[in-house]
């Protein structure tokens, strides 16, 4: 086999198979997402027990652990190991309103947006925090 003949038969088959992912049924494709993210939902429920009992101390509303844990694995794309770390934390704190009310701990938080200076360059909790006192 020539060079030439080679490399013709690794694009052929490249495309080929490309072409198979995106012609495949729609119900194949359902099927295929839900079999890959079945054991997602048994360790959100893991982080989000670990994230709640990090601020135990803090009143969080119902959904804005869910809505975080959602967020940070469409943004930054990476998985979540227990015990979590302090990076992932702060991560947390910086997407709710806790930094834009001085740090008050007797009022609930709010999930404002996942904190991405990347994703999201324009939410800037510490701006928006002189912003609110300025008079």
């Amino acid at each position: 086999m020539k060079r030439r003949q080679f490399i013709g038969w690794g694009v052929g088959m490249v495309a080929a198979l490309t072409g198979a992912a995106c012609l495949a049924p729609e119900w194949l494709r359902r099927r295929a997402a839900v079999f890959i993210s079945r054991g997602a939902n048994a360790d959100d429920r893991r982080v989000a027990r670990a994230l709640r009992a990090a601020f135990l101390h803090l009143d969080i509303e119902p959904e804005a652990v869910d809505r975080f844990i959602a967020d940070y694995r469409r943004v930054y794309g990476l998985p979540f190991e227990l015990p979590l770390d302090d990076s992932i934390k702060r991560i947390f704190l910086l997407s709710t309103d806790f930094i834009q009310h001085d740090a008050d701990e007797s009022r609930r938080l709010r999930y404002v947006t996942i904190y991405s200076p990347y994703d999201n360059p324009c939410y800037n909790p510490f701006t928006l925090r002189r912003w609110s006192h300025e008079g």
